[in-house]
C-alpha cells in the first residue's frame, strides 16, 4: 500500500538524518565550546531556536540550520501521517538526534515545534508585556498589538501544512477528549 511505502520513505529519511547528525555533531561541539566561552565573556545568553542558528551581528538574527530544518520537516510529516509527539520523539531519540540543547526529545518539546509560526517564516514580536515595572508579570497583548514581520528566508515549513498540522492538534485533542 502506498502508505507503507511513505512510511519506507519516513524511515530512510530518518537513517540518513542520523547519518548527518552524527557528521555534524563532531564539527558542532567544537565550534559550541568556542562560541559558549566567546558569548560568555561577552555575556549574551543565546536564544536558541531548534532549525535555525544565531547569525553574527549586532542586532539577532537568524539563519537556517540545514540540517535541524530537515527534521522539522519530518516532524511535521510525520505528524501529519498520523504519528503521536510521543512516537515522533521516540524516533528522533532512537536516531541519537538532539534537541539544540543536546538533550533528548520530549513530548513538549516536538509540540513545542508544532507550534512554533517561525517555521513559516513569520516572526511575531510584542505578544506579551510586563504589566509595569513594578509587577513583572506577563500579559497576553491584544492580537492587534504585536509586531509581525514576515521572512521567506526562515521558512522552513508551507503555511499549509502549519495550518494542517493545527487543524490536526486540535482535531485529536477533541478526540481525546472523547468529543
Amino acid at each position: 500500500s502506498s502508505d507503507m511505502s511513505s512510511r519506507d520513505a519516513n524511515e530512510g529519511m530518518l537513517v540518513l538524518l542520523a547519518w548527518m547528525a552524527e557528521q555534524e555533531s563532531a564539527n558542532t561541539s567544537k565550534r559550541i565550546r568556542i562560541s559558549k566561552e566567546y558569548n560568555a565573556k561577552r555575556g549574551r545568553v543565546p536564544n536558541l531556536v531548534y532549525g535555525y542558528d544565531k547569525t553574527k551581528g549586532e542586532l539577532f538574527d537568524l539563519a537556517q540550520n540545514e540540517f535541524e530544518a530537515e527534521v522539522v520537516k519530518f516532524i511535521f510529516e510525520a505528524y501529519l501521517e498520523g504519528y503521536s509527539e510521543v512516537k515522533i520523539a521516540k524516533l528522533l531519540n532512537e536516531q541519537g538526534i538532539m534537541t539544540k540543547r543536546n538533550c533528548r526529545w520530549s513530548q513538549n518539546a516536538i509540540n513545542r515545534i508544532l507550534q512554533n509560526e517561525l517555521y513559516t517564516g513569520t516572526i511575531i514580536n510584542s505578544k506579551e508585556e510586563m504589566v509595569s515595572f513594578k509587577d513583572t508579570r506577563r500579559q497576553k497583548r491584544a492580537l492587534e498589538d504585536w509586531k509581525i514581520t514576515k521572512k521567506e528566508s526562515l521558512r522552513i515549513i508551507s503555511d499549509e501544512m502549519f495550518e494542517k498540522a493545527r487543524l490536526e492538534r486540535i482535531h485529536r485533542a477533541s478526540e481525546f477528549n472523547g468529543a
